[in-house]
């Protein structure tokens, strides 16, 4: 589910999308697959950031950082950060994305 919302937000249908991907984590949820869980709530993210809601997306990107963090995917972090980056900078606070970056 979580590709087929992925592929769905990149054709610009970001309702689909966004039902694609919360169906997808509820999956991750449910089988307690923390990555997966990670990943979906990365991309849900990513579906309010590009509707214009920074702050749900910023919520929703903490708690993605916050997973990848307790299993160690330094890979996760990293995305997660470069999202972190274009939300404070949708929200003009530029000084918030540079201090995330330490």
């Amino acid at each position: 589910m979580l590709n087929i919302g992925d592929i769905l937000l990149l054709q610009g249908n970001y309702m689909g999308g966004l039902d694609a991907l919360q169906k997808g984590l509820s999956i991750k949820q449910e089988i307690r697959d923390t990555l997966g869980e990670a990943r979906a709530l990365s991309s849900i993210g990513e579906s309010f950031l590009l509707a214009g809601d920074v702050e749900h997306a910023e919520v929703l990107f903490n708690n993605a950082f916050k997973l990848y963090q307790q299993i160690g995917s330094r890979q996760g972090e990293a995305s997660v950060y470069l999202k972190l980056g274009k939300t404070y900078q949708r929200q003009s606070n530029h000084e918030g994305s540079i201090d995330e970056k330490h």
